[in-house]
Parts: C-alpha cells; structure tokens; sequence
C-alpha cells in the first residue's frame, strides 16, 4: 500500500511539473496552413491580423489556391481541433515573407510576436499572408501582438 501511495504520488507531481507555472511562459505549437489566398472583395484588418474559428468566417476572408504538382492542394483545417491565427499585409509590391518570432502563453493570454521581411520589389502586386494553426484549447485566451516590419515600407 505504501508503495501504491509514493506511486500516485509521483504520477501527481509529474503532471504538476509539465505545466508552465503562472507567470511563466510556455511556448505554443502551430502549424502553417498553405495554399489559401486573402480575398480581394474584403478588406484587411487594420490590426493585421485575425482569429478565426470556424469554416464560415474563414471562407469569408479566404479562398483556395491549389496549383498544378505534388503538394499543389491547399493544406487542410480542422476546426473542431484547431483555430486560426491569420496575420495580413497591406497590398504591396515588395516580395514579403513572415517570420514568426514565438507563439507563447503567459497565465491567461497568448502572445505572438513576428516580424515583416521586405524584400525586392515586384513587377506586381501581392496581398501577403500566414496563416497558423493553432490547438483550440487556446482560442478564448486574450491575444496580445508584437509585429516589426523590416525592409522597404
């Protein structure tokens, strides 16, 4: 019986210690959702980015961009297990690439920072997005953003 109880016992701490304390951070897994485009009939949110929940707020901003080849289908979604995090661009003409910085939770909110890499400039215009997948388990936390553009404005 003693050792049933220093058993249970162990199992308890162990679980107590894979979660971050308050206070501390815990970085968040995601996933990067390919093959999408931002729709030009809706505008881009001033605050660069948006969380979405389910398929019908996303086929409102989002459209399919499948391509010809291997790898050429839009990556899939999963709603019932995950929520978007879709970080948007104004339309330019510069080639432009997000960098994710960290996605982390502190106690009750969840923080992402990325930065905006501008480079050479285009002969066209693009609407430039990323979008991430992230656990549902998430999606009621308070966001807080840090974004930094870097390169030509």
């Amino acid at each position: 019986m003693k050792h049933m109880s220093f058993l249970l016992l162990l199992i308890f701490l162990s679980c107590q210690s894979s979660q971050a304390p308050r206070g501390q951070s815990e970085a968040i897994s995601y996933r990067t959702i390919r093959g999408y485009f931002f729709r030009t009939d809706r505008e881009v949110p001033e605050t660069r980015y948006c969380l979405i929940g389910n398929a019908a707020a996303f086929d409102s901003l989002f459209g399919a961009a499948a391509v010809m080849g291997p790898g050429g289908l839009p990556d899939s979604i999963d709603f019932s297990r995950e929520f978007l995090l879709a970080l948007t661009e104004e339309e330019s003409r510069f080639d432009t690439q997000f960098i994710i910085d960290s996605l982390i939770s502190r106690g009750d909110t969840l923080t992402a920072t990325w930065h905006v890499q501008q480079g050479d400039s285009l002969t066209f215009s693009i609407l430039p997005i990323q979008l991430l997948a992230v656990d549902r388990r998430y999606i009621d936390l308070p966001l807080t953003t840090r974004r930094t553009v870097v390169g030509p404005h």
